[in-house]
């Protein structure tokens, strides 16, 4: 066994999977002495302080060789809502970036875990030496006298959301939707007892629709709208874990912020308007000036002409700003790596991202990153 067998697997499963040669003692040997005790065929599925594992057994020559485990990951089975108050906030933290699962996907890895390694099935044994039931609170109708109170400040906060996206407000947005993802999805990740993720999924295509009605009546063409909305609904049905689900919710509701933003700051003639809505909705891709001159029914030449004269800056520099800004975005909201945010705004590399960057921002991408981590307003300097 090896890391490249480890990637592959993970790549299949959709969940991170692991060669463990070094494990906790007492995990260890509970997989070990299960493992060898059964036919080759089974995995041994256990939680360990809440997080859950699978672990399988490569066997040569009727011993154990190596162990395989899948993990960490939670389960529909036994997650209702997290108990915050008992939490670290870097536990939290850790515990909303996990995959949440059902029992069909558990026995799905599995089994395709399985036939890789040992060319057979797998079944899944439902095991739970390590039982740690600290994280799991009553259903909502057992909720303390708080609950009404939370609920109406969600419902209040979801209607200044709207407002805030009518304004083109993107620093109150960034408010209204900070926090951490365990206390945002509260108290509405018990809406569906048995699948906290589909819970989370629900509540933000709830906020894809508060955010749509902001755009619509703050004065967005519909086709943009439309595009935005379809993209982001994409994106959270895509979505594996909590932390993922806050993290759209929060860039959905700036995109739509910065997009009402330019529309009411600027009076642009109707081609320079339609010019920098459709960068504004394609500045991921790979864009060349002939091709948005095609995209707004206009010549080279002339849109180049009117862009320079109505902006005061060439479509290409505009382009680079605005991958920029939005790369500032997904800075203050993400923790992705500097490639991997500069191949999500368009640019094909980190050499040319960072000098871009740099020239327009005045310090490098990860100078701004440390200053928004020692909580520097970055904007207001």
């Amino acid at each position: 066994m090896d890391n490249a067998l480890a990637s592959h697997l993970s790549e299949i499963a959709k969940v991170n999977v692991n060669i463990y040669h070094k494990f906790t003692k007492k995990a260890t040997k509970k997989m070990f002495d299960y493992l060898i005790k059964q036919s080759e065929n089974t995995c041994y599925y256990f939680n360990q302080n809440i997080v859950k594992y699978l672990a399988i057994a490569e066997w040569q020559n009727k011993k154990i060789s190596s162990i395989v485990v899948l993990g960490p990951f939670l389960s529909n089975s036994d997650l209702k809502i997290y108990n915050i108050a008992s939490k670290s906030k870097r536990i939290q933290n850790e515990l909303s970036s996990l995959p949440i699962l059902n029992k069909s996907e558990i026995n799905s890895i599995t089994s395709i875990t399985a036939s890789l390694i040992n060319c057979g099935e797998a079944k899944v044994h439902m095991e739970t030496d390590f039982q740690d039931d600290s994280h799991i609170v009553q259903d909502s109708g057992d909720l303390d006298d708080n609950f009404e109170q939370q609920v109406n400040e969600r419902y209040k906060k979801q209607r200044e959301l709207i407002d805030a996206i009518i304004d083109g407000n993107a620093k109150q947005a960034d408010i209204l939707t900070d926090g951490t993802p365990t206390s945002f999805f509260s108290p509405f990740v018990s809406r569906v007892p048995s699948s906290p993720l589909r819970s989370a999924k629900n509540i933000g295509f709830a906020y894809n629709t508060m955010c749509r009605i902001g755009a619509e009546q703050g004065g967005l063409e519909p086709v943009y709208v439309h595009l935005i909305s379809e993209k982001y609904a994409i994106k959270i049905e895509q979505a594996r874990d909590l932390n993922s689900i806050w993290h759209l919710i929060r860039t959905m509701a700036q995109e739509y912020c910065d997009l009402i933003s330019d529309l009411h700051n600027k009076h642009y003639g109707r081609l320079v308007s339609a010019t920098i809505s459709y960068v504004n909705m394609h500045y991921s891709q790979q864009l060349t000036l002939t091709q948005i001159a095609h995209a707004v029914h206009s010549n080279l030449s002339v849109l180049s002409r009117n862009f320079s004269k109505e902006t005061g800056q060439s479509l290409f520099e505009f382009i680079n700003f605005q991958r920029i800004e939005f790369a500032k975005q997904l800075i203050r909201t993400e923790n992705s790596k500097m490639n991997e945010i500069a191949i999500n705004v368009g640019f094909n590399g980190q050499s040319y991202f960072a000098q871009c960057f740099k020239k327009i921002v005045g310090m490098s991408p990860s100078e701004y990153a440390k200053s928004r981590d020692l909580g520097h307003d970055l904007d207001a300097e």
